[in-house]
C-alpha cells in the first residue's frame, strides 16, 4: 500500500471513528498500530513515537510535563517540520510548528487541569507526513505537599571550627521516595540523602540552613523546613602568663600559671601540659599553682581550654619555661684560723655559696638566734671578741631579687676563753736572800710551756729569760738582783696574745757577811 493512501485511509477512518465517542481511543489506536507496522514491513516509512516525562498519564497539578517526538528511520539529512496537536473532548489545537532535526519537545510547566487532553505529533517533509500514536495526559489534583522538618542531630547552633555539623531533613512517609536539597542563606550547597553532615566545620559554614524534598518519582516538592542559624566561631587561642614573675626559681619556691581565653571564661575549662604531657591540676579555675617546687617540676608548661559543653579544646597556648633549681648550700669557713681565741682578738667567718654571688646577701647565726652583721658581704668580722662571742656559728644567704634563703651552712664552735693572769711563785730559795744564793721562780699558766712562751720582768722591765720555760733562775744572786719580779704568757700559735701579768715578788739580795774570829780574852791560852 503506497504511504499516502495509508494515511489518507487513517484520516477518513478517524473522522468515522469520531462520531462513537466511546470507541474512539482504542478503535484509533488500533488503526494507527496496524497502518504502522504494515507501513514498515514495506521498508520506506519511518517511525515516528512520542514519549513523557514523566512516563506516566497521570500527572499532579503544578508538575511539568515534557513530551518529546522523535523520528526513527530517516535520513540524518532529512530537514522535518514538527507540529503538536492537542485534543480533548472541547477542541483540538495546533501548538506549534518546529523545523530542524528527528525530535522535537513540548513541555508544559506548572500544568493546570484545562491541559488534561490527548497530545501527538507530526513530522513533515515535502513528500511524507506522519504522525504519532496520541498520549492521554491526565492533570490531577495536586496533593498535600509534605512539609519537610529540619533537625539539628549535632545539638548546638553556636559551634567552634573543627567541631562537626550534622543535619536531617525530616517528611512523611518513605523517605527513599524523596531526594533532599539543602540550602545556606539561599544557596543550594547539595543534593544528598535526608542527612547532611561537615566533619570538620570552617567560619564558611556560619549561615541560614534549611532543606525541602523533591519527590523521586515526580517532579514534586516538599514544602521547604525550618531554619537553623548555625554560627561558627574560631577556635579561641590560649594565652599562658606567669603572675609569679620569674621563670628561674628554687626548691621552695611557689609559682602561678595564669591561662587566659577570650570570651565568657566561665564556660571553660583548663588542661595543663608540662613538656607536651598533661600534668595533674591541683585546683580548679584558669591558675595552676606549686605551692612549693621541686627540681622534677622544670620543664616547658602550656595550657588550653576544654569547653565545659562539650569536647572542644581551644587552640594550644604559647610556652613558658620554668627552671627550679636546688637551693644552694652554704658553706661556713673560718679565716682567721682559730676556734679556740681570747678576748680582744678578732675573728673572721665566710659564707660561701655556689653560683652568682652577688645575687644573695647573708644572714648569720649564733647559736640559732639570728645575730646582726657588721658590714656588708659574704664575711663576718668580730674585731674585738668576748666572752658572749662564744658559740655556734651558722650562715645562709637571702636572695637579693625575692625571699628565698638557702640551706642552712655548717656549723663552726668559737670559744673565746679571758686572758689568764700569769701566777708567779718562789719555786726555791727565799725572797730575802745573800748575795751567791740562788733562786727559782716560776710562772704558772693554763697550758703550760706548750702552749706559752714567757716573758720576766724586773721592776718593769724585760729581762732575759733564765732557765727552761716556765722558769726563771738566779744561780748566784748579786746586789743587783734586787727588785720586784713579773712575768707574763705569750701565746705560741699567735704572738701577739700575752697574758695578764702575774703579781710582783720582790726579791731581796743583802751582802754576805764577813767572818771573823776574835778571842776573848785575847791572852793566849
Amino acid at each position: 500500500m503506497h504511504v499516502h493512501a495509508q494515511i489518507s485511509t487513517y484520516r477518513q477512518q478517524r473522522t468515522r471513528l469520531k462520531e462513537d465517542t466511546n470507541m474512539q481511543p482504542l478503535v484509533i489506536k488500533i488503526v494507527l498500530i496496524i497502518l504502522l507496522y504494515s507501513a514498515r514491513e514495506e521498508g520506506a516509512y519511518p517511525g515516528i513515537s512520542v514519549t513523557i516525562d514523566p512516563p506516566w498519564s497521570d500527572v499532579a497539578a503544578g508538575e511539568t510535563v515534557t513530551l518529546t517526538c522523535r523520528v526513527t528511520g530517516s535520513d540524518p539529512d532529512t530537514d522535518w517540520k514538527y507540529s503538536w496537536i492537542k485534543e480533548s473532548s472541547t477542541e483540538k489545537v495546533r501548538l506549534f510548528s518546529y523545523s530542524g532535526s528527528d525530535f522535537s519537545t513540548y513541555t508544559l510547566h506548572n500544568a493546570i487541569k484545562a491541559d488534561s487532553a490527548q497530545y501527538w505529533c507530526t513530522a513533515m517533509t515535502n513528500t511524507l507526513t506522519i504522525s504519532s500514536v496520541p498520549h492521554t495526559v491526565r492533570i490531577t489534583e495536586s496533593p498535600a505537599l509534605p512539609q519537610a522538618r529540619l533537625v539539628l542531630l549535632s545539638g548546638w547552633t553556636d559551634i567552634f571550627s573543627t567541631e562537626s555539623l550534622t543535619l536531617r531533613c525530616e517528611l512523611h512517609g518513605d523517605s527513599t521516595q524523596w531526594q533532599y536539597t539543602w540550602y545556606r542563606d539561599g544557596q543550594v550547597i547539595s543534593v544528598h540523602k535526608e542527612t547532611y553532615t561537615i566533619l570538620s566545620v570552617t567560619l564558611a559554614d556560619s549561615g541560614r540552613y534549611f532543606c525541602a524534598g523533591q519527590y523521586a518519582r515526580r517532579r514534586l516538592w516538599s514544602q521547604t523546613s525550618n531554619e537553623f542559624a548555625i554560627r561558627v566561631s574560631a577556635l579561641p587561642k590560649a594565652l599562658l602568663t606567669l603572675e609569679s614573675n620569674w621563670t628561674e626559681i628554687f626548691t621552695t619556691e611557689s609559682v602561678t600559671l595564669r591561662c587566659g581565653l577570650q570570651g565568657d571564661s566561665a564556660e571553660w575549662e583548663y588542661k595543663w601540659y608540662r613538656d607536651q604531657k598533661e600534668i595533674q591540676r591541683y585546683e580548679t579555675g584558669h591558675k595552676y599553682r606549686i605551692l612549693s617546687v621541686t627540681r622534677s617540676d622544670t620543664g616547658q608548661y602550656t595550657c588550653r581550654g576544654q569547653y565545659r559543653r562539650r569536647r572542644v579544646l581551644s587552640e594550644m597556648s604559647n610556652d613558658i619555661s620554668i627552671t627550679v633549681s636546688a637551693l644552694p648550700k652554704a658553706v661556713l669557713t673560718l679565716e682567721s684560723g682559730w676556734t679556740e681565741i681570747f678576748i680582744t682578738e678578732n675573728v673572721t667567718l665566710r659564707c660561701g655559696l655556689q653560683g652568682d654571688s652577688a645575687q644573695w646577701e647573708y644572714k648569720w647565726y649564733r647559736d640559732q638566734k639570728e645575730i646582726p652583721k657588721y658590714e656588708a658581704g659574704d664575711k663576718y668580722r668580730i674585731l674585738s671578741v668576748t666572752r658572749s662571742d662564744t658559740g655556734q656559728y651558722t650562715c645562709r644567704g637571702q636572695y637579693r631579687r625575692r625571699t628565698v634563703l638557702s640551706e642552712m651552712s655548717n656549723d663552726i664552735s668559737i670559744t673565746v676563753s679571758a686572758i689568764p693572769t700569769a701566777i708567779l711563785t718562789l719555786e726555791s730559795g727565799w725572797t730575802e736572800i745573800f748575795t751567791t744564793e740562788s733562786v727559782t721562780l716560776r710562772c704558772d699558766l693554763q697550758g703550760g710551756p706548750t702552749k706559752w712562751e714567757y716573758k720576766w720582768y724586773k721592776d718593769g722591765q724585760e729581762i732575759p729569760p733564765y732557765g727552761p720555760g716556765d722558769k726563771y733562775t738566779i744561780t748566784k744572786a748579786t746586789l743587783s738582783n734586787n727588785g720586784g719580779y713579773t712575768c707574763r704568757g705569750q701565746y705560741r700559735e699567735r704572738r701577739k696574745v700575752l697574758s695578764a701579768d702575774s703579781k710582783v715578788l720582790t726579791l731581796r739580795v743583802f751582802d754576805t757577811p764577813g767572818i771573823s774570829l776574835e778571842q776573848d780574852p785575847p791572852e793566849h791560852i
